[in-house]
């Protein structure tokens, strides 16, 4: 049941990111993924309701987690796009490929934003005057 809040986030920061890049007229795969995949390690890391439940999960749980959301986030795309619904990649061989690197891409974006807020959130809590 813990999984229906990570759901309902990644739907929402899914909607408002890819619902701004078509407001702006700058919509493209990449830009799509690796911002969500940046809104996601903010999120998980920063709001309350999220990381409470998130910080109890190993660190493989947490990976894996991130790894199924921005995998459906990217090959949904895909998938939307072989049915014409959106135009993110060609639905071919290579448009699969292109898939499996913004993928890849928006891993690293979220894995670094997650580790960077991760250890500047410690350094923050950690006493000052030590040194």
């Amino acid at each position: 049941m813990q999984y229906v809040k990570y759901i309902v986030a990644f739907i929402v920061v899914a909607g408002i990111i890819y619902a701004g890049l078509i407001a702006l007229e700058a919509f493209t795969p990449e830009a799509f993924a690796l911002l969500a995949a940046g809104v996601l390690a903010l999120a998980f890391e920063r709001m309350p309701w999220l990381k409470d439940e998130f910080d109890k999960l190993t660190s493989e749980q947490k990976q894996l987690i991130m790894f199924i959301l921005l995998a459906v986030l990217v090959y949904g795309a895909f998938g939307l796009s072989c049915l014409a619904v959106i135009g993110a990649f060609p639905c071919t061989g290579a448009g699969a490929f292109d898939a499996l690197v913004v993928l890849f891409l928006a891993i690293g974006v979220n894995q670094g934003i997650y580790k960077l807020v991760r250890k500047s959130g410690a350094a923050i809590e950690a006493p000052m005057g030590r040194g």
